[in-house]
């Protein structure tokens, strides 16, 4: 047996050899991760760390052990045992295939709650719902009844777990993330349901900061995915343009570049004051998202991807970019790849959104170009985000904020926390359910079942019982 059918064993539909690849990049996790070893030079300390990683790291086993037999050749297994023998149980014994060995890994449990998300053999899908601060509180609560609403007739296993993380708690204890919530929601959790986040009694939005970077960061959501879609020609403020001409999605890099935090002041509060700020980029996380990007393309039909920088200007940091993206293109010969500056993409977007399917770029970019998509397809109320590692915990939320000046008044728009929730049910694979969530808020723009910031009259809980309704009808 070769080492790459080793790890196709190990992590199943989860590994890709790719032979066209240079040797110490043959060897990746489905998603976008570069394991950097070739088949001839993986040493065992790092042989171990892996298999460390993939029973204990990567995929936490929620306090049950997992058990994984292979067939081994060509490997020291005692070596192997005492390099791993701290996290993994291992058993040999000889193999009838001669120069080989059978070997048994079994993880020690690391999560006592026993809690098992429904990716690792749970019983239902775990949902973390975080409804957060202002209108999330009002939305999502509306999302939750709909998701309820079209999954039920396929009978679809979903476990609602809700958190009060928010402004309130903070201002109560001072407590933002509370300890271990990142390792819970990792380990014990499919996905989160955010709301929004943001609070006039916390000027600073220290909170905020601490929850919803937080998570980015912690859980590694390196993509963050944008879709633009305009779903019904009244709503852009582009002449003569209809709901075929907007369909794109932004791919945003999200744990990287200028939001890191990297920087400071020098005689700050002086006329002589200096401040600084670190775009941060490493070649795994542009790779990754570029990567991720093509893959997005391919798996869904899509001809371009449009990688954009401004890499005439930030000659160190998007000169990484380039180079990554010149050779990652080459994978992918069918797909039409384009490059443009970011002020250039811009105005091409707004000048002809139609000749764009997919646009990747980095954290501070996708930020702003994403939020113009959105305005050409009706506004934040409308637009949906995923935070997303492929294979672990991913968070989706709306894109608005809490709006504070409309909060408790009963007509914050649902539609954006339900077309997140439809992001997540695509991330379960539960692709028809998130087909009929999409289908539904279109009916309703089209019978103007609306809040008043889409022109409408209804309330929140009008629409969020419409939309369920219609989840049950058309099932």
């Amino acid at each position: 047996m070769t080492l790459s059918q080793f790890w196709t064993m190990i992590f199943g539909k989860q590994i890709v050899w790719d032979e066209r690849a240079r040797g110490r990049d043959k060897l990746a996790l489905r998603g976008g991760q570069r394991l950097r070893f070739s088949d001839t030079h993986l040493g065992l300390a790092n042989l171990a760390q892996l298999l460390i990683n993939a029973l204990t790291g990567n995929w936490p086993t929620a306090g049950r052990p997992v058990t994984l037999t292979c067939f081994v050749g060509r490997v020291s297994l005692p070596s192997l045992a005492q390099s791993c023998s701290r996290k993994v149980r291992l058993e040999r014994k000889p193999a009838q295939r001669r120069g080989g060995h059978v070997l048994r890994m079994t993880t020690k449990p690391t999560n006592p709650s026993g809690k098992m998300p429904l990716r690792w053999g749970g019983e239902a899908a775990r949902i973390a719902v975080i409804p957060g601060d202002g209108i999330g509180k009002e939305v999502t609560p509306e999302a939750v009844k709909v998701l309820r609403a079209v999954t039920a007739p396929a009978k679809r296993p979903l476990e609602f777990v809700e958190f009060d993380w928010g402004a309130d708690r903070y201002l109560k204890d001072g407590v933002s993330l509370p300890a271990g919530a990142v390792e819970m929601l990792r380990d014990e959790f499919d996905a989160i349901l955010f709301g929004a986040l943001g609070d006039p009694r916390v000027p600073s939005n220290q909170h905020a900061a601490d929850i919803l970077l937080g998570l980015r960061f912690k859980l590694d959501l390196y993509v963050n995915a944008r879709p633009v879609e305009l779903l019904h020609e009244r709503l852009t403020p582009l002449r003569d343009r209809t709901e075929k001409d907007i369909q794109l999605m932004v791919f945003r890099e999200n744990t990287e570049g200028l939001y890191v935090g990297v920087g400071g002041f020098f005689k700050k509060g002086t006329a002589d004051e200096i401040a600084m700020q670190e775009d941060v980029n490493s070649r795994k996380g542009v790779e990754r998202i570029i990567r991720y990007a093509y893959d997005y393309a391919r798996q869904n039909g899509l001809k371009r991807v449009c990688m954009s920088d401004k890499s005439n200007a930030m000659t160190f940091a998007h000169d990484l970019w380039q180079r990554v993206f010149k050779e990652v293109k080459q994978e992918y010969p069918k797909i039409e790849s384009r490059h443009l500056y970011i002020d250039t993409l811009c105005m091409e977007i707004v000048r002809d959104p139609s000749q764009f399917d997919v646009i990747v770029t980095c954290n501070l970019f996708g930020d702003i170009v994403s939020d113009l998509g959105a305005q050409l397809a009706g506004g934040l109320g409308l637009a949906p985000s995923g935070n997303i590692h492929p294979g672990r915990t991913s968070l989706f939320e709306p894109v608005h904020g809490s709006a504070p000046n409309i909060a408790g008044k009963g007509i914050a728009n649902p539609f954006g926390s339900v077309l997140a929730s439809a992001m997540m049910l695509d991330f379960l694979g539960w692709k028809p359910e998130a087909q009929v969530l999409r289908e539904g808020v279109k009916a309703a723009l089209k019978e103007n079942f609306v809040t008043p910031d889409l022109g409408g009259v209804k309330q929140t809980v009008e629409v969020g019982d419409w939309l369920a309704k219609f989840a049950d009808r058309v099932q």
